[in-house]
């Protein structure tokens, strides 16, 4: 449940004026990877697809371009790193 918090939060933080262009999307992306089941990996990927697509072209007026497949493959980059990271997952870790 805290994971699909923290990913409706990096959503509506994306919407919001925020300082130096910093938004929480790739920590949301990680925790999501690492904590949510593997058949729910496609939500944050359509999720932060459709603010994508609409922040381009509703907000900011831009037209839709290939380049959003690679924002959108880093999105999945992101997913997967954290589900490597899903048995690694605790408070502690000694190096």
């Amino acid at each position: 449940m805290l994971a699909y918090i923290f990913l409706v939060f990096a959503i509506a933080v994306r919407f919001m004026p925020h300082p130096l262009a910093f938004t929480p999307v790739g920590a949301a992306l990680l925790f999501f990877g690492s904590r949510a089941p593997r058949r729910r990996m496609w939500i944050p990927l359509a999720l932060l697809a459709a603010s994508d697509v609409v922040l381009t072209t509703l907000v900011y007026r831009y037209p839709f371009s290939w380049d959003h497949f690679v924002t959108w493959a880093w999105y999945a980059g992101m997913l997967g790193l954290g589900l490597t990271l899903k048995g690694n997952a605790g408070w502690v870790h000694s190096f």
